[in-house]
């Protein structure tokens, strides 16, 4: 199919006018900014939420290059905001995938107050001791019954033979869980053909055999450093997350012959947040060097834009084992 670039243009405007836009005005506590690589479009807006009250915030970063675009639908961890993952989209876009980022607002930035460190550290430990990833699974397939409803003109733009869920941290749970995962309610949603799970884990480690029921390609992505995460201000921090055994476990339990893994030297757990900078309520690891982040983060955006590339030249085949080693980590598949 070949669209010209005008006809990109009018089908971009009567998408967004056929979105419920968000309020420019929206409160942000981290990285208001938002500059877009020329030629990138962005929408913002909101979709309903499915059999409950209240709307869903979405972003769209729409190709500038001619449709069918593969679809990447991003889930953010906890804490996270419509900007979580910017720098991964912005490279799945400039390699021709349509991105959309889904708020999931009772795990987002809504969880933090800026005058209230008491108040955060509440908030942060209610969400922690609820299982979000139900309610995240549903947000998604909300979102995803929009963009795929025959009466959307978008979706005749789309390949939905390939159609990727990829999140961080909590969304690296939602992304596994809608990729197959096993789990007392299962989430997978079938119309989801492969997933990138950046920061996965399991607790215990023996939970990670719940991976072997996932049957489409997985990226996992994960790092020297990345084990538990301090969220919130500094005199109120709340240590989440796992063992870096326990996220390597999550791979190494899928089954063999299209799993991936994308390993860096360095990277703690916010490196895979895809974010321009880590706002004041998450901390780093204490051997984190912020020297080589900028190179950290290129290798993720590098090598996950492989990973999308991949699926589309080998469709649903079997892929050969292979190990590719880089400056600063590697690349496994199988």
């Amino acid at each position: 199919m070949h669209t010209n670039m005008s006809g990109l243009d009018r089908l971009r405007r009567r998408f967004a006018q056929s979105l419920v836009f968000v309020p420019m005005c929206m409160a942000r506590m981290v990285d208001a900014a938002d500059v877009q690589p020329a030629g990138l479009q962005v929408i913002t807006g909101s979709v309903a939420r499915k059999g409950a009250s209240g709307r869903i915030d979405v972003r769209l970063r729409m190709p500038s290059v001619s449709p069918p675009w593969p679809l990447v639908v991003y889930s953010h961890g906890l804490g996270g905001h419509l900007n979580s993952g910017k720098l991964w989209a912005e490279a799945w876009a400039a390699a021709g995938f349509l991105c959309v980022h889904v708020l999931h607002g009772p795990t987002s930035e809504k969880i933090f107050d800026a005058s209230s460190g008491e108040a955060t550290h509440r908030r942060i430990m209610e969400s922690l001791s609820h299982d979000h990833v139900p309610e995240r699974c549903r947000d998604i397939g909300a979102v995803l019954d929009r963009l795929l409803h025959p009466a959307q003109e978008l979706l005749a733009h789309l390949d939905t033979r390939h159609i990727v869920i990829a999140g961080h941290s909590y969304g690296a749970l939602t992304a596994m869980a809608l990729a197959g995962r096993t789990l007392p309610q299962m989430q997978r949603d079938s119309r989801f053909s492969a997933a990138i799970a950046l920061s996965p884990g399991v607790n215990p480690v023996s939970r990670s055999q719940s991976m072997m029921s996932v049957k489409r390609p997985m990226l996992c992505v994960t790092g020297d450093f990345d084990g538990a995460v301090e969220i919130g201000l500094p005199a109120f921090r709340v240590k989440a997350g796992v063992p870096l055994a326990n996220r390597l476990a999550v791979y190494e339990a899928l089954p063999p012959g299209q799993r991936a893994l994308l390993f860096l030297e360095g990277a703690d757990h916010m490196t895979f947040a895809g974010e321009p900078s880590v706002g004041r309520f998450f901390g780093r690891a204490s051997r984190w060097n912020p020297a080589g982040e900028a190179a950290r983060q290129a290798a993720v955006a590098e090598w996950t834009t492989v990973f999308l590339k991949r699926l589309r030249a080998a469709e649903s085949a079997p892929w050969s084992a292979q190990r590719q080693e880089f400056q600063g980590g590697h690349f496994v598949v199988g």
